[in-house]
């Protein structure tokens, strides 16, 4: 509760999945799931005129009194594998999200204010592997790599971030190689 004004949102986030074993040890399976993030008061709904050429931009009067839900929907398909006795194991998935509604703080940068607001939808697709393997005598290796496109399908009027352009702060490219070693204790 904030300035005596209440959220009332309710969320439902379903999780569906499916799972196939076409042998020992490999996994196949889907899932669809649904994300969801409530809504809100805005803590200052100013509507100074200090602030009205940021208002002009937006296309708005005053600063609303709230923001609504965001929500998504991500499906994925993916395998899970073990090899060798289970001394490498390699995953990987395919993944497509569709994201409604994204909440995002607005900067009012005429009078020093800002809001959260409902500023339009964004789609991301990826994949992700990731493979580990023990080498022998307590040595393992593994390491990670995955890829995000991301892009915004719907835009607010007057803020930064325009259809066609990539979900701001989201790496296309991350990956990551580690390795482990454990000491053996002899003594029994």
């Amino acid at each position: 509760e904030v300035d005596g004004k209440r959220s009332t949102d309710v969320g439902v986030t379903p999780k569906y999945s499916l799972t196939y074993r076409p042998m020992d040890n490999h996994l196949l399976y889907g899932t669809a799931s649904k994300g969801f993030r409530q809504g809100g008061p805005n803590r200052f709904n100013t509507d100074s005129p200090l602030c009205e050429p940021d208002f002009a931009r937006l296309g708005i009067t005053r600063a609303p009194d709230s923001f609504q839900a965001d929500s998504l929907w991500t499906y994925e398909l993916g395998s899970k594998n073990e090899f060798g006795q289970m001394h490498s194991v390699v995953n990987a998935a395919v993944y497509y999200t569709d994201w409604k509604k994204i909440q995002q703080q607005v900067n009012l940068n005429s009078c020093g204010f800002q809001f959260v607001g409902n500023v339009g939808a964004a789609t991301v697709k990826g994949a992700e592997l990731s493979a580990e393997s023990a080498l022998g005598s307590g040595v393992s290796v593994g390491g990670t790599a995955s890829y995000a496109d991301t892009q915004i399908t719907q835009s607010a009027p007057g803020v930064s971030a325009q259809v066609g352009q990539p979900v701001l702060d989201t790496p296309k490219w991350m990956g990551s190689l580690y390795g482990d070693y454990r000491f053996l204790n002899s003594a029994g």
